[in-house]
């Protein structure tokens, strides 16, 4: 049974003065993804030292995490939060009710990043804003015995190794990084829905190659997703529940409706989500 459901392409869009982003969705092919709501690959790109800002601006709704796989990213945040984050931290950011911050991106080498934002549960829309920034060696990795390659659980668990991350909305990260040529099986829940972004190399599934800018989606009834790779292969998998509850969108706003969305911009308007 072939197990790929649907590919579709990233786009590449510029952000800020001149940050250029390898966009997944939200796209006009895909406005998201099961739970993922925007996925954005960040370089990698050189900044020849200079220094890049997003200026103040806020979110509510949902939940980001943001991997940091070269360069560093200063964060501040409405809470009272400041920390830089280096090369192999996670940011791991719930807007819930409401929260402000901004980023710079500073570096003399190149910067290469992911954004991934993650819905929640209406039940869960308003949560009390929180941040936490997780350090690169406490991102646990899994080795499989031949050493074929290895993986950092960044959110979920594999094979026993359970990240600290643990969302709101149930997922799966992984960031594989690939030593010798070999097939992947993954192990998912049936009706989840997983996919594949490629980072270096190219991914074979049921004997199609992918290659970077392509995002190939597994089938929900499909439990052991098999994926054929070469040594230097680099690749994340992504992979959480379909959620079926209504859904509206505004920018940095997610909430449940168009009316929920205008008292959200109202609230932050008037001061709600706090300052910088």
């Amino acid at each position: 049974m072939k197990q790929i459901q649907e590919v579709f392409m990233t786009q590449k869009v510029i952000e800020g003065k001149n940050l250029k982003v390898n966009r997944s969705f939200p796209s006009a092919q895909k406005s998201e993804l099961g739970p993922f709501l925007l996925l954005d690959e960040l370089g990698p790109m050189d900044l020849k030292g200079e220094i890049q800002e997003t200026p103040d601006h806020p979110h509510a709704g949902f939940e980001i995490l943001s991997y940091i796989m070269e360069g560093s990213v200063k964060h501040q945040d409405s809470l009272g939060n400041q920390f830089e984050l280096k090369k192999g931290d996670v940011q791991w950011m719930t807007a819930g009710s409401g929260i402000v911050h901004k980023e710079s991106f500073s570096s003399k080498d190149n910067i290469h990043a992911i954004q991934l934002w993650i819905n929640l549960s209406n039940k869960d829309r308003n949560t009390e804003p929180q941040y936490q920034s997780i350090l690169a060696d406490q991102i646990p990795i899994y080795k499989p015995q031949d050493a074929s390659y290895h993986t950092k659980v960044i959110v979920g668990e594999l094979n026993g190794v359970k990240s600290p991350i643990q969302p709101k909305t149930k997922v799966q990260y992984l960031h594989y990084f690939v030593s010798k040529d070999r097939q992947i099986q993954i192990s998912d829940e049936i009706g989840s829905i997983g996919f594949i972004h490629i980072l270096k190399g190219s991914v074979f599934v049921d004997g199609v190659e992918f290659s970077r800018d392509q995002i190939p989606v597994f089938k929900k009834d499909i439990a052991i997703r098999s994926i054929d790779v070469k040594s230097g292969t680099e690749f994340i998998y992504l992979s959480g529940p379909e959620m079926l509850e209504p859904l509206a969108r505004y920018g940095p706003f997610v909430m449940s409706n168009r009316r929920e969305i205008t008292d959200k911009i109202k609230a932050y308007e008037r001061g709600d989500f706090g300052g910088i």
